[in-house]
């Protein structure tokens, strides 16, 4: 029942406010008077209207269906209206809802006119169209009065909005005695007579708070005084900027004097052309619209106007350091020239510096002094305090943060002991700063709270804040920037020299490479250059920081990777700091480029089951980002767990997999594979093992990878083939790895694979070492498997595989000797063979061409020859 009253008196109130609007009761006037004056209007529209056009339209069948026609159309436009919840402005409903009165009272007192009928309907007139139209737009109307408004729900997490403060009670920045004090000067009479307006500049940089303590300012002035609040940045363009000007100050002085309205008016026509459709231009006196006066004249009528009406005038400009160049001279031009009216106060807010570069744009040879001529007084708001300025952080972020996340918060803030209170305090030096951090913090951090250290996800914060072409470059690039040590069964970062920069890729020289420990490092006689101070003087350079600048961004970076850093009651912690490469991630969990899978997606889809892990990976396949897949999965080098681990391992198997299966042997990185699987355990003498209890648990998974592999375990046989072939050191003895490539080889062979590229990578890959430790050599066993199973499954139309192509531009071809002596001892043996071999048949034209070469090269002493082949695909310029 309460609900239904509130709406009722919801709805009641719109109505009251439509009804009450200036526009309305005009035209509701305008209603009344046409009532009034009905005899008069019902002759001019009978002399304009009915005599020379409605009363010579006759009743015909044409005129039946048109009207039909015209109503279907109508009424179809008020169903789509409807449909699409249409808003009818209320001077419409009025205007048929008068309209509508007054064909009724016509039509049903019959009197004053004859109406046109239907043809088909006689009782119907051609007039009564207007029923129906007018009806529409006021059932249009009504439903819009009637229908519900449902309140819009709100989450209670909103962003923290950048609001000017409008009272000195909300002053945080101890400004408000400047305020009144200003305030106090404003409302001081100036002695000398006809001085011209008093402009007052508030300046500061952007985000110091000039809005606020405009409102102050203001907030002291006595309500006797006209307030009037400009914003030029809402002008169109600088054209429009005088003209907007004018039509505010019009406005608002018509409330007070009209005469002074007009005379201001007046004035500004002289200077440019004001909309004459404008209603405020309905207060001039129409007997004085056209009169042209001398521009003097009229300033000095505004100036006789204001004394009249014994108020000042204050006139606020906001936002003037968001206008361009052309547009800030034409405020300018308002406060000293077009507008100096007596009485007048031009309270400004601006960034002088700002403005200063486009004063330069007209006036560079004396730019610097030009606004002493514009402002009689510049206030410079006085410095933030950095305490607080750290206090209102605290107040906005304490609210929102865990308990745990309260207290690094203070650490981050009060505690003088660690570098975060200074750099918080170099770099965020304004309300608007301390807000954007704020809201950006807050958001990026929900999902992630339980894996990051809160003072680091600060601090790099404050980088994406202040400096984020760093911040970015710092995910893309941080193999570069950072290189990772070992130390007390923990990994670290820290600065990578430009002497352990990679060479050929540029990037980092191998991740499992023994690398110094920060001692030796810094102790080296030898040391280079850093690689990530190289970078700041190039972003210096390029980019225009400053040596301040350079200084937070080292300080700031330091900090994250200090690695002897303990936070305060915060040492079962530590696990999640920045330095520790494998929480690297984490921190930028948000950071997503078009097209790109997120890293917090990819960090959530590694930790999960394989089989989970695996779905996804298709997902992402199928949506195109196998690049963006890659991209992240091979800046993986360091893992917290078995689990972690074993997943990154199997899903570089999939993409391996992937790779041989669409023929891309090349483009798959063998190395960094090998390099991965030797994380756990380097070597088979290694003592130092991660993740799993022992050496023989990690060795059980490898074999597993390799024992278990899907037929015909091609990617598996190419990785022991180059882990055999690099002599790479790593935790399975190279014997038992190459008995597991023999074993892929002899699968292949019992399940009667093709005699395809497979077929000749396994047996390629069939390799043991030496017995001098250091060479490579072919399995004597596989290469009497190969020899057997390729004569006995070679096809007749095959048989073009035993001939090669002397090179690429010849139609010369031959018997390659190394070839020939591969499958067979001499000549003799391969014409037996040809005779022999039961799978081939002796009557086909390719078994026939094949015979024919043999013929002819052998009378050509076994040399190449010219042939023509129609039937048989030789080997072009390769060998096997």
């Amino acid at each position: 029942m309460f609900s239904n009253l509130n709406l009722f008196h919801t709805k009641l109130r719109q109505f009251y406010n439509s009804l009450t609007d200036i526009k309305t009761v005009f035209i509701v006037t305008a209603i009344a008077l046409s009532i009034i004056g009905r005899t008069s209007i019902i002759s001019v529209f009978d002399h304009l209207l009915t005599k020379p056009f409605l009363s010579h339209i006759t009743s015909s069948a044409f005129s039946d269906v048109t009207l039909i026609l015209l109503t279907l159309i109508y009424i179809i436009l008020i169903v789509k209206l409807l449909g699409e919840n249409t808003r009818i402005h209320i001077f419409l409903f009025l205007a048929a809802l008068t309209l509508l009165t007054a064909y009724l009272y016509f039509r049903v007192q019959g009197v004053h006119y004859d109406y046109t009928p239907f043809v088909l309907f006689r009782q119907i007139k051609y007039a009564d169209i207007v029923i129906l139209f007018c009806s529409g737009m006021i059932a249009l109307k009504g439903l819009e009065w009637l229908s519900p408004k449902y309140p819009v729900n709100y989450y209670e997490d909103p962003f923290i909005a950048d609001l000017p403060i409008r009272r000195s009670s909300d002053d945080l920045l101890n400004r408000k005695q400047f305020a009144k004090r200003i305030a106090e000067k404003i409302q001081s009479k100036i002695v000398k007579e006809n001085a011209g307006a008093l402009a007052i500049g508030i300046t500061g940089p952007w985000g110091s708070g000039k809005t606020s303590f405009a409102y102050m300012v203001l907030e002291n002035l006595d309500k006797e005084r006209i307030i009037v609040h400009f914003n030029p940045w809402r002008s169109s363009s600088s054209s429009k900027i005088i003209e907007d000007f004018f039509e505010l100050l019009i406005g608002i002085l018509s409330k007070y004097d009209p005469n002074l309205s007009r005379n201001v008016y007046r004035y500004a026509k002289t200077l440019t052309q004001i909309d004459e459709n404008k209603f405020t231009k309905g207060l001039k006196g129409v007997s004085d619209y056209f009169e042209e006066r001398n521009k003097n004249e009229l300033y000095d009528a505004v100036n006789r106007s204001i004394a009249t009406i014994y108020k000042q005038i204050v006139i606020f400009i906001d936002d003037l350091d968001r206008l361009d160049k052309s547009e800030i001279l034409e405020v300018l031009r308002i406060i000293r020239n077009t507008a100096n009216f007596n009485n007048v106060i031009y309270l400004v807010a601006y960034d002088k510096g700002y403005v200063l570069e486009a004063v330069k744009s007209f006036n560079p040879h004396n730019h610097a002094s030009f606004l002493e001529k514009i402002f009689q007084f510049e206030f410079s708001l006085p410095l933030y305090e950095s305490v607080l300025i750290r206090k209102f952080i605290r107040e906005l972020l304490e609210p929102k943060l865990s308990e745990g996340f309260k207290q690094q918060l203070l650490i981050v803030l009060d505690s003088r002991g660690y570098k975060a209170q200074k750099i918080n305090d170099e770099l965020i030096q304004t309300h608007r700063e301390a807000i954007r951090l704020s809201n950006s913090l807050l958001f990026e951090i929900k999902d992630i709270e339980d894996d990051i250290l809160f003072y680091d996800f600060y601090l790099l914060q404050l980088l994406k804040i202040k400096y984020p072409i760093v911040y970015n470059d710092i995910i893309q690039s941080w193999d570069t920037f950072f290189i990772i040590y070992h130390e007390k069964n923990e990994n670290y970062f820290r600065f990578r020299n430009e002497s352990e920069r990679n060479k050929e890729t540029g990037g980092i020289s191998g991740y499992f490479d023994p690398v110094k420990k920060n001692a030796e490092y810094n102790n080296d006689k030898n040391q280079n250059t850093e690689i990530f101070a190289n970078y700041l003087n190039e972003l210096k350079q390029k980019i225009g920081y400053n040596d301040k600048d350079i200084s937070n961004i080292n300080l700031l970076i330091k900090e994250l990777i200090n690695a002897d850093r303990v936070l305060q009651n915060l040492e079962n912690e530590s696990y999640k700091a920045f330095v520790h490469p494998n929480n690297f991630f984490k921190y930028f969990a948000f950071q997503l480029l078009e097209g790109e899978i997120s890293a917090k997606d990819f960090e959530k889809a590694r930790k999960l089951s394989f089989q989970d892990y695996e779905k996804i990976i298709n997902e992402w396949v199928s949506d195109n980002k196998y690049g963006a897949f890659l991209d992240k999965l091979y800046k993986i080098r360091v893992f917290v767990n078995q689990q972690e681990f074993e997943n990154h391992v199997l899903a570089l198997f999939k993409v391996g997999k992937d790779y041989v299966s669409n023929d891309r042997q090349l483009g798959f990185d063998y190395k960094h594979l090998m390099e991965i699987l030797k994380y756990p355990a380097t070597s088979l003498k290694t003592t130092d093992i991660r993740l799993y209890p022992d050496l023989v648990s990690y060795q059980d998974f490898l074999l597993d990878l390799f024992e278990q592999a899907k037929f015909p375990a091609e990617f598996e046989s190419n990785l022991i083939n180059q882990i055999i072939s690099y002599q790479y050191e790593f935790p399975l003895d190279f014997s038992k790895l190459a008995t597991i490539n023999m074993q892929y080889f002899q699968s292949y062979l019992n399940k009667q694979g093709d005699i395809s590229n497979t077929f000749w990578n396994l047996f390629h890959n069939c390799k043991m070492k030496a017995s001098d430790g250091l060479s490579k050599e072919k399995n004597a066993e596989a290469k009497t498997l190969c020899i057997d199973y390729y004569l006995a499954h070679l096809s007749t139309e095959k048989l073009g595989q035993l001939i090669n192509q002397t090179n690429p531009d010849s139609d010369y071809y031959y018997f390659s000797p190394d070839n020939l002596n591969f499958f067979f001892n001499d000549f003799q043996e391969l014409e037996n063979w040809l005779t022999k071999a039961e799978q081939l048949d002796r009557q086909h034209p390719a078994y026939l061409e094949f015979v024919d070469f043999v013929n002819k090269i052998k009378v050509n002493n076994f040399n190449s020859i010219k042939f023509d082949f129609k039937q048989l695909i030789p080997v072009r310029w390769r060998s096997m």
